[in-house]
């Protein structure tokens, strides 16, 4: 059967990216059923199999699970919490999340033989569709029906890339997208994997490497930090909105420019700012009212950046032409870097 894209597979469109159905919210969507189990196995530490008889009557059971038409890979989850000890019924969650491909092959359905050949558990499946389906996914990525479905392409043409070490095909299909916000948001993953500050860094699968290998990419080429940088400066004058992940609300439409004057801020210790000053100057430099909240942001942000180091207060001196009053204020805290005794 020929594969079509996500974005036209009736089933797929309708699952949210990421769902969980508790004990009282019963029963769980019929959809989930339409999905092909492949792999299963009773605990984490456990090998994966595709004897699905074998976890039939476990109380926490995890599921690899495909939807044929389009080629998605979905990881399902039964947890059963039995409260023993505890004056409380018994309780189980459910969950399902839709996988990229690149994890679907790397993290799942690929393990290395004592022989250090390759064996796919799904018999090769999708390592021999992989390619169609990333073809289909960028091609695709205009008509994505929704937010989720839009993240869901763009996530895994990323993670495709990354593990391809192929910066042309980044660039390309997802940094030079004509809608500024897909390019803010590939920078943020960049950045954010390169953070020393990240938590999860030091948590490296042995099978991705996936710091690794943004390191590698990155690094290769001295100009791509610079460029990175860049294109953030320009998301800070693109339209429109993102959505946006926040730890206690969850997902929330933020402004593309606030989104990437936000990831500007968070890199600022470690990256080369300069290709980011012009692009901040001009932002100081607008007098229209309804951008007001982000020039008090961008005022704030370079009196931080520039603090008392000489060469930043000249570069952002250098920029400033106008007279606004977050424009003046950063001029006056740039001079008396320059004049500390005066």
């Amino acid at each position: 059967m020929e594969l079509i894209s996500i974005v036209d597979c009736g089933l797929c469109v309708t699952l949210p990216s990421d769902q969980h159905v508790p004990d009282w919210e019963l029963p769980l969507p019929e959809t989930w059923g339409r999905l092909e189990t492949i792999l299963t196995r009773r605990a984490w530490d456990e090998p994966w199999s595709s004897d699905l008889a074998r976890s039939a009557s476990s109380l926490d059971v995890e599921e690899l699970r495909v939807c044929r038409a389009c080629g998605t890979y979905y990881h399902y989850r039964q947890d059963h919490e039995p409260h023993f000890g505890e004056p409380r019924e018994p309780e189980t969650d459910w969950y399902l999340r839709r996988l990229t491909p690149t994890e679907a092959r790397i993290y799942y359905l690929t393990q290395t033989l004592p022989t250090g050949a390759l064996e796919y558990l799904d018999g090769g499946w999708l390592e021999q569709r992989y390619e169609t389906i990333i073809s289909l996914l960028r091609r695709n990525l205009p008509r994505a029906p929704d937010w989720q479905i839009e993240r869901h392409i763009i996530d895994s043409l990323y993670l495709h890339y990354i593990d391809a070490q192929d910066w042309e095909g980044l660039k390309a299909s997802l940094i030079d997208y004509p809608n500024q916000a897909v390019g803010v948001y590939v920078v943020d993953r960049i950045f954010s994997a390169l953070d020393p500050k990240n938590p999860m860094r030091g948590l490296t699968s042995s099978s991705f490497k996936y710091w690794d290998k943004v390191s590698a990419l990155l690094g290769a080429e001295p100009t791509r930090g610079p460029f990175l940088v860049a294109v953030l400066a320009k998301g800070l004058s693109a339209p429109g909105q993102i959505m946006k992940y926040f730890y206690l609300t969850g997902w929330e439409p933020v402004s593309v420019a606030g989104y990437a004057l936000s990831v500007l801020r968070t890199y600022a210790p470690y990256q080369n700012l300069d290709p980011a000053i012009p692009a901040l100057a001009h932002e100081l430099q607008q007098t229209n009212v309804e951008r007001q909240w982000l020039r008090e942001k961008v005022r704030d942000f370079l009196i931080e950046y520039v603090g008392a180091i000489p060469e930043r207060a000249k570069t952002v001196l250098a920029a400033l032409v106008s007279a606004t009053n977050e424009a003046l204020a950063v001029r006056t805290h740039c001079q008396k870097c320059l004049t500390p005794n005066e």
